[in-house]
C-alpha cells in the first residue's frame, strides 16, 4: 500500500528529470501538430482515470467494459500512425527509451530509495517487480504500460522497416495484424489454465495484441491524420458499438489477460477507436474544451503515472468521510486527480525549458505516447 510521504517523494522526482518532458510529439504529414489526435489521446486518458477510480464502478459498472475497449487500442494506433521506418534504429531506441523507460525508471528508483530506510527487502522487492515489469509487478499498476509500449514500439518499427520495400506492404501489415489478433487471442485463453503463469515479463504474452493495433494504425495512418468525420458515420459506428458491447464475450482488459473474443472484442476496439478520433476531430475546435482535452493528450504519460497513486490517497481519505461515496464525489476525485497531474507536468515543463532545443529533432522525428 502506497502511503502519502512515498507517493509525495516520488512525484516530487519529476520536477528535477528534465528529459521526460520531452515526450515524442504527434505530427501530420505537413510537419505542424496534429491536434486531433492529441485530443483522442486526452479522451482515452480520462477514461483510463474512471477505470482507476472503484467508486466510479460501482455506480457505473457497465460502462467500464466500453471504457476498457477503446481506452488502450487508442494508444497503440496512434502509436502505429506515427511510426518512422526510414529512420535510424539508433535513434528510435534512443528517443524511445528517454520517453518510456526513463520515467518509469525515475519512478521506481525513487519509490526503492523511500522504501530503504524502513524496509530494504521491500525495496529489493520493488526493483524486482518493476524489472519484470507486469502488472502485477510493479510499484502501482499503470506503469506496466510504459515498458510493454517501448516493447511493441520498437518491434513495429522493425516490421515495417522490414516491409518497407515490400509491394503491398500496407496489404501485407493487415494481414499481419489479422493473424496477430488470433494469435494473440488464442495465447491469452491458454493462461487461463491453472498450471499457466499468470503474466509474462514486460507483458510479453499481450504483445501480439498490441502489435496488431499498432500496425493497424500505422496501415491506416493517412485515414485517421485527415479524418472527416460524418455526423450520420458517427452515429451508426455509436449504434453499432452499443450493439457489440451489448453482445457477451465482446469486452477485454490487457492488464488482467482478458480479450473475450477475437472477432468481438477486435470489432468492439476498432469501432470504439474510429469513435474517440472523429470526436475529437469534432470538439478540437471548441472552445476551452478542445485546448483543453489536447493539453490532457499531450501530458498523457505523466497523466498515467501520476494520477494512479493520487487518486488512490484521495479515495483513501474519502472512504472515510462521514458522509455516504457519491457519484459526483467519485467524479470529483478523478477530476482532481487530473489536475495535480497537469500541474506536475506543468512543473517539468518549466524544469526543462532550458534543454527544449537539444529534443528538438527528436520530438518532430518520432511518436510514442
Amino acid at each position: 500500500m502506497l502511503d502519502m510521504g512515498g507517493a509525495v517523494f516520488i512525484l516530487s522526482t519529476f520536477a528535477t528529470i528534465r528529459a521526460t518532458h520531452h515526450l515524442p510529439n504527434y505530427f501530420s504529414f505537413s510537419g505542424k501538430r496534429s491536434l486531433h489526435v492529441d485530443v483522442a489521446k486526452g479522451i482515452a486518458m480520462l477514461g483510463i482515470v474512471a477505470i482507476h477510480n472503484p467508486m466510479l464502478l460501482k455506480h457505473g459498472g457497465g460502462v467500464f467494459d466500453a471504457l476498457l475497449a477503446f481506452a488502450l487500442p487508442v494508444f497503440f494506433v496512434a502509436t502505429g500512425m506515427f511510426i518512422r521506418e526510414d529512420a535510424q534504429w539508433r535513434d528510435v531506441i534512443a528517443t524511445r527509451s528517454r520517453s518510456l523507460l526513463l520515467p518509469y525508471a525515475a519512478v521506481v528508483i525513487a519509490q526503492a530509495l523511500w522504501q530503504m530506510p524502513l524496509s530494504m527487502s521491500r525495496a529489493a522487492q520493488t526493483v524486482s517487480g518493476a524489472l519484470y515489469a507486469s502488472g502485477a509487478t510493479v510499484p502501482w499498476v499503470t506503469l506496466w504500460f510504459l515498458p510493454h509500449l517501448w516493447l511493441v514500439s520498437i518491434l513495429a518499427y522493425v516490421v515495417t522497416r522490414l516491409t518497407r520495400r515490400v509491394a503491398y506492404r500496407r496489404a501485407i501489415c493487415g494481414l499481419a495484424a489479422i493473424a496477430l489478433i488470433a494469435t494473440g487471442s488464442w495465447a491469452l485463453h491458454q493462461f487461463d489454465r491453472p498450471d499457466a503463469p499468470a503474466q509474462l515479463p514486460w507483458s510479453i504474452d499481450l504483445l501480439p495484441l498490441s502489435l496488431a493495433f499498432v500496425l493497424a494504425g500505422h496501415v491506416c495512418r493517412r485515414f485517421l491524420l485527415t479524418l472527416r468525420p460524418n455526423s450520420w458515420l458517427i452515429l451508426c459506428v455509436a449504434a453499432a458499438f452499443v450493439f457489440v458491447q451489448a453482445l457477451p464475450g465482446s469486452s477485454m482488459d490487457l492488464n488482467l489477460r482478458r480479450y473475450d473474443n477475437a472477432g468481438l472484442t477486435t470489432l468492439s476496439a476498432l469501432l470504439g477507436c474510429y469513435l474517440v478520433y472523429s470526436i475529437a476531430s469534432l470538439i478540437g475546435d471548441v472552445p476551452g474544451v478542445g485546448r483543453t482535452m489536447s493539453a490532457i493528450g499531450r501530458a498523457s504519460l505523466i497523466v498515467c503515472i501520476v494520477h494512479f497513486p493520487v487518486q488512490q490517497l484521495l479515495l483513501q481519505h474519502a472512504g472515510h468521510a462521514p458522509m455516504h461515496p457519491t457519484m459526483l464525489l467519485a467524479a470529483s476525485l478523478s477530476v482532481v486527480s487530473v489536475g495535480i497531474s497537469m500541474l506536475v507536468n506543468y512543473a517539468i515543463q518549466c524544469s526543462s525549458r532550458l534543454n527544449w532545443r537539444r529534443h528538438k529533432v527528436y520530438e518532430r522525428s518520432f511518436s510514442n505516447f
